[in-house]
This record gives structure tokens, sequence and C-alpha cells, in this order.
């Protein structure tokens, strides 16, 4: 099997388009480590911006590696982050892991793998493509869909394959879906495999809890799509404040719930204008309360002071409900700012 990503650059031409908030600092280092020490490793270095120090013979390797085979100008910052779990392994076996996992799925996959996982880079390459031919049969798709779904979550290669096969399997339960749903479901949005199952089951409680306000919400989500399911596993914290308003002030009584998980958070503010004032509300009452629980659990002696969360149970009332939610919204854009 092998797969080959459209446009993806020939190696050793270092890629001019690098992510400006990822650039590295600039040591303008030439090719090659400044040491006494003459250049052998296999690849050139281009000259230009490194996060590597040009005394570091194995950075400047790696920078080396990636420009040639991966077409990229310098060490990923992520990647540079994991130097010290890489040195033991060396830059053959490193080298070896990206060369072989550039030629199986291509370049541009490669390095999106490497730059978004960069504990990818400590599997042996064997491994590494065992897991994959495993994701595609835990999961049940086709070897042409298995690079895109991995594109768009590299992590899925870090799952031993029993735990990805367990968590898949659980996907209809959990969502009430059919399996064909549930295979549409991973297609679209990926992360939800990165979820463990009761996390899942608790995000899952929470949107039939708050539909269970209007009748035609209730009607909805026991029809509701992957493609629906996946706007609100992948903004979660944001979708979950936006139905706890609709449900507590009763604002847009015949709202669907596309209409609420779709939009924008600025373009769903624009259309609800008490909405950003309610929220900031509900914020300062749940920060209070954390508060408080925790100044209490400090006079008793220790002990967690929160309560609820992924693991926990259904939520209280109205304006309420998210609690468990708070700040998972900012992990949820991220996520679809690496994955669109």
């Amino acid at each position: 099997m092998r797969h080959r990503a459209d446009g993806a650059r020939a190696p050793g031409a270092a890629a001019a388009d690098a992510p400006a908030d990822a650039a590295p600092s600039t040591s303008g280092a030439a090719a090659g480590p400044r040491s006494k020490e003459p250049w052998t490793y296999k690849y050139a270095r281009a000259r230009g911006p490194s996060p590597c120090d040009p005394s570091d013979a194995f950075c400047m390797q790696l920078e080396a590696l990636f420009q040639s085979v991966l077409a990229y100008p310098y060490a990923p910052p992520r990647v540079h982050r994991h130097l010290e779990a890489l040195r033991p392994a060396g830059i053959d076996a490193v080298t070896e892991r990206v060369e072989r996992a550039a030629a199986h799925f291509g370049a541009e996959i490669a390095l999106t793998f490497f730059r978004r996982a960069p504990e990818l880079l400590l599997l042996p390459p064997d491994e590494l493509l065992a897991r994959a031919r495993e994701a595609t049969r835990s999961v049940g798709i086709s070897d042409h869909d298995l690079p895109l779904m991995l594109h768009k979550n590299p992590g899925l290669l870090l799952l031993e394959s029993a735990e990805l096969r367990a968590r898949y399997e659980a996907l209809p339960r959990v969502l009430h879906f059919t399996p064909q749903q549930a295979q549409a479901l991973v297609l679209k949005y990926p992360l939800v495999l990165s979820r463990r199952t009761p996390a899942l089951h608790f995000m899952a409680g929470q949107l039939r809890h708050l539909a269970s306000a209007r009748s035609q919400w209730q009607a909805e989500v026991d029809a509701i799509s992957p493609s629906l399911m996946a706007f609100f596993l992948r903004d979660f914290g944001d979708q979950v404040r936006r139905l706890e308003y609709l449900a507590s002030t009763g604002e847009a009584p015949g709202i669907y719930l596309r209409e609420v998980m779709k939009p924008s958070n600025r373009l769903f503010a624009a259309r609800h204008r008490g909405f950003r004032s309610w929220a900031a509300a509900v914020q300062q009452r749940r920060r209070q309360q954390a508060a408080l629980a925790q100044q209490a659990a400090a006079r008793a002696g220790g002990g967690s002071g929160g309560a609820g969360g992924p693991e926990g149970g259904a939520a209280g009332a109205w304006g309420e409900a998210g609690a468990a939610a708070e700040g998972g919204g900012d992990e949820q854009r991220r996520q679809r700012r690496k994955c669109n």
C-alpha cells in the first residue's frame, strides 16, 4: 500500500510557506554544524533560520532530514521539543523512520504526522505501518480513506490497537448510532476516537439532557446526523453554552439544532444579543462556586473541590449544565485549527 498526497514537494527543496506562528529563532547557520567535526550525514542542510544550536549536530542533522525528505525548512517546534527523547535512538534510526513513512504515506502526510504527533518518531517504522494497517481494519475503512483520516488525527497511531478498536466499537452504543453512522462520524471527525469512552458518554448525555428542554430538539437529537454530531463534539464547550442559554432564557423557541451548532461564535452572538453577557455572568458564578468548593475542601483537610466532569453524571438546572465544559471550547478550537 503506497499513498502519495497531491501537491507534495520534491525532496531536497525547503518549503517556503512554513506557518508564521511556528517560525524558529534565526541562527542563520550554514550547511552543516559550526563545529570542527566534518559533516558526514547523508543529507545536506540548507542555510536558513533554525531553532537548533549550531553546535548540536543531532539537531542539525534532524533538520537536514526534514528539509531533504519532507521538504520542510527547519526542525518543527514540536519535534525540536522532543530532541532529548529522540537522541538515544540516534540519527540513523530516526532517518529510517522518516524515510519509510514518507515512502509509504507520501511526504506531505508524513510531515503532518511528525509535526502534530512527534511521539510517532519514537516508533520503529514497522510498528508505525502495522498500526496504520490495524487502524484500517479497526475502523473498517478503505486504504484510500486512511491517509485523510490520519491527516486529521495522526494521534490515532499512538493508541494501542485494542484501545482504538474498543473506542470505535463503543461509538454506536454511546451515541445511539448505527455502525454506518459511526464510521461516517470517524471519517468526518477522527478526533472523536481521541476521546475516552466515558468522556464521550458524558458529552452525548449532555446533548440529550439539554435537548430535553424542547420537544423539537429531542426529535432532532434522536435523528441527528454524523455531520451535526461532529459539530457538537468538536466545539463541545461552546455548543453546551449556546444550548444552555436558549433553554434557560426561552429565546428563539423555533430554532433548529443546526442553527444553534453551525454558526461561528461571532455570528451566534450577533444573532442572540444577550448571549455574551449571560455567558460572562455564568462563567463568573462558576468560578465563585469552584473557589468556595476549594476552600471547603481545604478546611476539610484536602480532597477534590469540584464535582462532575466527563466522568460524572447528569447536569443540574438550566444555566449550569455545562459546568464540566468550562474551557473545553478553547481546546476544541485548537483541534479545529489543526484539522481544518
